[in-house]
């Protein structure tokens, strides 16, 4: 039973890098993430913020995380906890609970950007407390473990980055079947609140760009942007190496 797996307590988080601390809490959110559409019959605003709150975890997820962008997932999932927390319906208190995940580990994120690490070692401690059921909790201390052994701080807490899926192995049969269940309905909030969720990128992305005069960090900048916008729609990142992948100017990034 996950119940019985030691998570990490709040001064083991706290001696990870603070980057880390913030990804070891994001992977726990994600793992609950297909149980934010588990209320049935949500009410507008609580699917407005979720909405929201999975744009707002996909640039977490592939980005890393700064001040701003862990600040509006924390409030989205605030907002969808609230609203789900006042229904007595039980799927909407488990859809409450995984928001409060989300809100736990946006909070270990905006804590690592201030550099408070005490902070967000509890906050992340709570995410993982309350995403610990269903096989998480044997996962997170996957995570903590692999973290804690790397000589480098992570900042990539997504499953193509260097912790891989987020269940440490395969998923469980429950977060399959509630992950396609997730992603239909919330392409359907989408589009009744007329927002496009789902964005067809394709597997492959070819982009080209007139440099004029700016230098070449600041096209390789652009293409670091471009690739942390494409993984978070769903694409498998750019692959920028060769001679096709010159720049104008002729330089190579």
């Amino acid at each position: 039973m996950s119940e019985d797996i030691e998570l990490p307590g709040k001064g083991d988080l706290r001696d990870l890098p603070l980057a880390s601390i913030a990804v070891y809490a994001i992977r726990c959110a994600l793992r609950v993430q297909p149980v934010w559409a588990l209320w049935e019959k949500p009410t507008a605003e609580y699917k407005e913020a979720i909405i929201q709150l999975r744009a707002a975890y996909r640039i977490l997820a592939y980005s890393g995380y700064t001040e701003a962008d862990a600040k509006a997932a924390y409030e989205a999932a605030y907002v969808a906890y609230e609203a789900a927390n006042a229904s007595s319906d039980s799927n909407a208190i488990a859809s409450a609970n995984a928001a409060n995940a989300a809100a736990s580990a946006a909070s270990a994120a905006y804590n690592a950007a201030r550099h408070n690490a005490s902070d967000a070692a509890n906050a992340a401690n709570a995410a993982a407390l309350a995403s610990r059921a269903s096989h998480a909790a044997i996962a997170a201390r996957k995570d903590y473990l692999r973290l804690a052994e790397m000589e480098t701080e992570v900042s990539d807490a997504s499953e193509t980055g260097p912790l891989g899926d987020l269940w440490g192995g395969a998923a469980p049969d429950w977060y399959i079947k509630a992950k396609a269940m997730f992603n239909k309905t919330i392409a359907g909030w989408g589009g009744e609140s007329g927002e496009n969720i789902e964005i067809d990128l394709g597997e492959e992305l070819s982009v080209y760009i007139d440099p004029g005069d700016a230098p070449s960090e600041l096209i390789t900048d652009l293409y670091i942007a471009l690739n942390a916008l494409f993984k978070a729609h769903g694409g498998p990142g750019l692959e920028i190496a060769g001679e096709k992948f010159r720049i104008l100017k002729g330089e190579l990034i």
